[in-house]
């Protein structure tokens, strides 16, 4: 990995010590243009969105695996730099970097519009759901309070049941003893 971190360090120190003499053609348009009131430049250049199908989907076609993958994509592009960097290679590749990012994140954008009818309607059967289930909880803790309520109720009216049926048998016994008492 320290051999592959000399290389990219070599690769940056050749790409600035060029970038004295070159300018990108990017700030060279930024440049040209005039721009009007004290906005920055980098707020007022527009990106180019393909409009053609048919280019995006080319585009999409030509973006490579990596990409799909969960790699550092930065460090992939990295090591593709050349010994000797030239910018206007550089400049190429970010451009087209860039193009497929914009063809993406149109086809993302274009996915989230289409969906969001959808995304709506679910979001309203979560929220009717979650309002349902806040129901059914009340429902339940009342349900509890009063099962616990009848319980103690229930064994109240069980012990009194019981007790009486103790002394009913006691009493059949006293009657019992006093008859017996009666005939002799």
């Amino acid at each position: 990995m320290s051999g592959l971190g000399l290389d990219i360090k070599k690769k940056f120190k050749s790409l600035i010590g060029k970038q004295d003499s070159f300018t990108s053609p990017v700030e060279e348009q930024i440049d040209r243009d005039s721009f009007p009131g004290d906005l920055p430049a980098v707020t007022k250049y527009k990106h180019t969105v393909l409009a053609n199908p048919h280019e995006e989907q080319e585009v999409l076609e030509g973006i490579e695996n990596i990409y799909y993958s969960h790699t550092d994509t930065s460090l992939y592009e990295l090591e593709k730099l050349p010994e000797v960097l030239d910018l206007q290679d550089i400049d190429a590749d970010r451009n087209r970097l860039r193009k497929q990012l914009n063809v993406v994140s149109k086809k993302v954008s274009d996915l989230v519009l289409q969906n969001h009818p959808a995304y709506a309607r679910e979001l309203q059967r979560v929220m009717e759901l979650e309002k349902t289930l806040q129901l059914a909880s009340v429902i339940c803790a009342n349900g509890r309070r009063n099962l616990s309520d009848a319980r103690q109720i229930f064994t109240s009216a069980s012990l009194k049941m019981l007790a009486n049926v103790r002394k009913r048998q006691q009493l059949t016994g006293l009657l019992k003893s006093l008859r017996t008492i009666k005939t002799l």
